[in-house]
């Protein structure tokens, strides 16, 4: 069970930190708002959008409270009304909200299981219920009491567009599943015996929004968290472990080749919307596929084997291990950095994404000859005869110069031949990496290791 410890000495400056933010919780008439808006109201008339479903008093559960948000929506106000008076706190006051916020998210134990936009929300009730004189306990009190109501083990799945898979595997903190009709019917049944009188809205919902995941996969994760903190994690691990798993696709491999396996509700199928008109009347609407549409990736047990043998597994230790060596975590953000390439659509942006995660890793500094040097390591590290070197060096070179073009003068490249071969090269120049993280410590000690092959 969730029990956040907090030190008695943090306690008392927590407590005097969240009462600080109550004295300088602002309060106004409702009445004396009204009269203001009306007096200075000068906001601009609102586009003619279509309103697709009206809320009334009948549809609103429990007290409104408002805010505004940051351009990258973070809050930064807070507001909460009872029948005659408007309570706020102000964007000035909010600052001591995130920074009460930000004190107790040093805690590990809260920070695992805590989102920082529950602990906010926390702190505003607390400040509410206190202010309104609904409570008396103090800050540290009534958060310990609020986060034990909020963390519970649950399980969250983020369903993959367009990844089937034939068995169950873990990479990391996610395990894929494959999402079978079976298991979608099991959910539905236990929807409907918790709420039979609404059994048709139920059937709907199913059809409607879950139905159409059945057949694909779902990266799944457990933990004991509050709501939203499960959310949040769902997310960033199965976009990682799902980005290093796209590394070992085709998508890897070839030039026009995008993957489509992304998380439901990001990435999109380009399309065509179009009205069309005759003598001034609508006479109909075209809608079309831009180019090919979005084929499933199908990995197979024997795919699935084989990804592990060549390199998930030594992945999937490395993203689980809290001790990383720094030849680890440099490989790992290299490979999140090029498994890019497998959804970037233009085969220069691919390059690009290739060449700057092989560079993070084979580069000393900037100051190298950039192509000269990272050519000849890549050579070292996945040949081992003469003629194999001088043909990888001389490719890797002819890839930089196509990035170079594109860089610095827009120019797409005419022939995909050569990024095609550069492409292998630089995904078994991924592997033996990740391979190279088994005996080798940092990164310095690998770039020493291959320059002492050129030399010997």
């Amino acid at each position: 069970m969730f029990r956040p410890e907090i030190h008695p000495d943090a306690a008392l400056n927590l407590n005097r930190r969240a009462l600080s933010i109550c004295k300088d919780t602002s309060v106004t008439p409702v009445s004396e708002i009204r009269s203001t808006k009306e007096a200075t109201d000068t906001s601009p008339r609102s586009p003619d959008f279509h309103v697709s479903a009206v809320i009334t008093e009948a549809d609103i559960i429990g007290e409104i409270t408002t805010g505004l948000s940051d351009s990258e929506g973070n809050k930064v106000t807070h507001e909460w009304y009872d029948e005659s008076q408007r309570y706020s706190i102000s964007e000035e006051n909010y600052r001591s909200v995130i920074t009460l916020a930000t004190q107790l998210l040093k805690s590990k134990e809260i920070r695992v299981s805590l989102s920082r936009k529950a602990i906010e929300e926390i702190i505003c009730d607390w400040v509410r219920q206190y202010s309104t004189g609904l409570i008396t306990h103090n800050f540290v009190e009534f958060f310990t009491l609020e986060a034990r109501k909020r963390v519970r083990l649950l399980q969250v799945f983020a369903p993959i567009r367009s990844l089937c898979i034939e068995k169950a595997f873990t990479l990391g903190l996610v395990r894929f599943e494959p999402i079978e009709g079976q298991r979608i019917d099991a959910w539905e049944k236990q929807a409907i015996s918790r709420a039979p009188d609404r059994e048709c809205a139920i059937k709907e919902f199913y059809e409607r929004r879950i139905r159409p995941i059945q057949g694909y996969t779902a990266a799944m994760l457990e933990a004991e968290t509050e709501e939203q903190r499960a959310h949040d994690l769902i997310l960033e691990e199965a976009q990682r472990s799902l980005s290093l798993l796209r590394v070992f696709t085709q998508s890897s491999l070839l030039p026009n080749m995008t993957s489509p396996c992304v998380l439901w509700g990001t990435g999109h199928s380009d399309s065509s919307f179009i009205l069309r008109f005759e003598g001034g009347e609508f006479s109909g609407l075209h809608e079309a596929l831009l180019g090919p549409g979005d084929q499933p990736t199908v990995l197979s047990s024997t795919a699935i084997d084989d990804a592990y043998r060549i390199g998930l597994e030594r992945v999937h230790e490395i993203l689980l291990s809290e001790n990383r060596s720094d030849l680890e975590q440099v490989v790992l953000e290299a490979l999140l950095l090029y498994s890019r390439c497998t959804i970037a659509k233009d085969p220069a942006d691919k390059l690009v994404y290739i060449l700057v995660g092989l560079e993070s890793v084979l580069l000393k500094d900037p100051n190298e000859s950039i192509a000269q040097n990272l050519s000849e390591r890549i050579a070292f590290l996945i040949a081992r005869d003469l003629p194999k070197r001088k043909e990888i060096v001389q490719t890797t070179r002819d890839a930089y110069r196509i990035r170079s073009d594109f860089i610095h003068h827009g120019a797409s490249p005419e022939s995909l031949d050569t990024l095609r071969e550069f492409m292998e090269i630089a995904w078994y120049s991924a592997l033996a990496l990740i391979g190279a993280t088994r005996t080798l410590k940092s990164r310095g000690a690998l770039i020493a290791e291959l320059d002492d092959r050129r030399l010997s």
